[in-house]
């Protein structure tokens, strides 16, 4: 896989690339940065725009694709970054590390 290209700009908390376009009624225009750069390859898009790297700052479009609400959700589960409270859990109540052979999510 082709180096990570990460925006410069500001980023939200979870290190997503943020955009801002000015306002409109009072409320500030932002968008993800890896959707707008997207978007500017392929056009606009209602679908998710997730990362074949996993690195919430990359915007190069060799990283970048276009996937449904259950990809997205796929992808998330699969890299443990989804926030249904287990997600930082390293080890079971008992002290078993998890592991991906004795671990899934349904």
């Amino acid at each position: 896989m082709t180096p990570c290209e990460e925006w410069e700009g500001q980023r939200y908390n979870h290190g997503y690339g943020r955009v801002y376009f000015g306002w409109a009624e009072g409320k500030k225009l932002e968008m993800l940065a890896h959707r707008l750069i997207y978007m500017q390859h392929h056009g606009h898009t209602d679908l998710h725009i997730l990362h074949e790297c996993d690195n919430p700052p990359c915007i190069n479009m060799a990283h970048l694709r276009a996937g449904t609400d259950q990809d997205n959700t796929d992808d998330k589960m699969k890299r443990h970054r989804h926030s249904n409270g287990q997600a930082n859990k390293t080890h079971c109540k008992w002290g078993h590390a998890f592991t991906d052979a004795n671990t899934y999510a349904y």
